[in-house]
C-alpha cells in the first residue's frame, strides 16, 4: 500500500514539475525588427536560432513592415514567425484600347509625368470607328514601365460619325449647337418641370450611341419652360414627368366646383435621409 501511493507522489511530482522543463520548447521575447531591411530582419532571427517566413508587400521601402507574434511577445523557439516585408514592385503599363482620348487623357499624362514616360500622339483616319478612339499603343497591357520610354498613342480620325453627347442638363440653345455642328436635325418639345427654363431634360438619342453626321433621322429634345401653376395644362403628366426625372411624388386631391385634374398648388420638400426632393401636388377632383 505504501508502494503504491510512493509511486502516485512521485508521479505527481514527475509531471508537475519534472516533465514541463524536459519537453517544453524554451520561450524568448518577439525582437523588434520593424523598419530594418530584410538583410538585418532574416540574420537577427537567424542569430536567435528562430524560425520565419515572409510575405513581400507592394511599399515604397524594402523594409520590413509588420511581424506576427508583434514585438516583445513570448514565444517558443518552435514557433514561425511571419515577417511582412516592403517591397518595391515595378510599375506596369494599363491598357487604353478601345477608349475615348479624352476621357483618359488626364490620367494618361499623370502616368507619363509620374514614370517619366514621354507620350507621343499619332492620328490615322479610320473609316469603321469613331473619331477619337485610342486605336494603337506602343505598349502591351502589364509591361514595365521605364523611365524615357516612350508612349505612342495612334488615335482615329473619322468625320462621318460621332458618339451622342450628353444633352440632358444644357441649356437648349447649346445643344442645337453641338447637334447643328454633327449636321443633326432637333425637334423641340416643352413640358412644365421643375428645372430652370430652356434646359434640356431627355433626349430621344441616348449619349454614347454612335450617330452618322447628316442622319436623315431627327432627334427629340424635351426641354423645360419652367413650373407656373398656370403653364399646368396636364397635371397627372406633369407627375409622371416628376417621376421619371426622379423626383418623389405625392398627389392630394382637391374637392373643387372647378375645372377637374387641375393643378391649383404645389410644394417641395427636401429629404434629408437620401438628399432627393419630393413634389406634393394638389390636384382638383
Amino acid at each position: 500500500m505504501w508502494y503504491l501511493i510512493l509511486l502516485i507522489v512521485v508521479l505527481w511530482c514527475y509531471f508537475l514539475w519534472i516533465s514541463p522543463r524536459i519537453f517544453s520548447s524554451e520561450t524568448v521575447l518577439m525582437p523588434d525588427v520593424i523598419g530594418f531591411s530584410e538583410e538585418q530582419t532574416v540574420q537577427l532571427l537567424k542569430d536567435r536560432h528562430l524560425k520565419y517566413q515572409i510575405t513581400y508587400m507592394q511599399n515604397d521601402e524594402e523594409v520590413t513592415l509588420k511581424t506576427v507574434p508583434s514585438a516583445e511577445i513570448k514565444i517558443k523557439k518552435d514557433d514561425v514567425i511571419q515577417l511582412y516585408i516592403g517591397k518595391v514592385f515595378p510599375a506596369t503599363y494599363h491598357s487604353y484600347l478601345g477608349q475615348k482620348y479624352e476621357d483618359v487623357e488626364q490620367a494618361i499624362e499623370q502616368l507619363c509625368e509620374k514614370h517619366g514616360i514621354r507620350l507621343q500622339l499619332l492620328y490615322e483616319q479610320k473609316d469603321d470607328v469613331i473619331g477619337g478612339l485610342i486605336v494603337e499603343e506602343s505598349l502591351s497591357d502589364g509591361d514595365i514601365l521605364r523611365e524615357k520610354d516612350f508612349l505612342t498613342l495612334t488615335i482615329s480620325v473619322n468625320d462621318s460619325y460621332f458618339s451622342m453627347p450628353n444633352l440632358v442638363g444644357m441649356n437648349i440653345l447649346e445643344a442645337l449647337r453641338i447637334l447643328e455642328s454633327y449636321q443633326i436635325e432637333a425637334k423641340i418639345n416643352y413640358y412644365s418641370a421643375p428645372m430652370p427654363e430652356d434646359t434640356v431634360l431627355f433626349q430621344s438619342i441616348a449619349k454614347d450611341t454612335i450617330i452618322r453626321k447628316n442622319n436623315p433621322y431627327q432627334m427629340t429634345l424635351y426641354v423645360s419652360k419652367g413650373l407656373n401653376l398656370s403653364t399646368v395644362s396636364d397635371p397627372y403628366e406633369l407627375e409622371e414627368l416628376l417621376v421619371f426625372l426622379g423626383y418623389e411624388v405625392e398627389v392630394f386631391p382637391v374637392i373643387s366646383n372647378e375645372i377637374p385634374n387641375k393643378l391649383v398648388a404645389f410644394q417641395v420638400q427636401k429629404l434629408y435621409d437620401n438628399n432627393k426632393l419630393k413634389y406634393i401636388l394638389w390636384i382638383t377632383e
